[in-house]
């Protein structure tokens, strides 16, 4: 939990870029993914989050 918290501060110091939440369990992460969307609502931020249960393809898609 104090790694998410620290992550949380580090997320509030810019404005956006891309989050890609990646796991063989696509609902482990889904929860966390909405997490990071009321974030983005809250804070007036613009950070593109994607869920993906394929590793090879969280690192192949372009960056927005």
């Amino acid at each position: 939990m104090k790694s998410l918290v620290r992550d949380v501060y580090l997320l509030d110091e810019i404005d956006g870029g891309v989050i890609r939440l990646v796991d063989p369990k696509r609902e482990n992460v889904e929860a966390e993914a909405r997490m990071l969307d009321t974030f983005n609502q809250v804070r007036n931020k613009a950070y593109v989050i994607s869920v993906t249960d394929d590793r090879k393809e969280a690192l192949m898609k372009p960056i927005l």
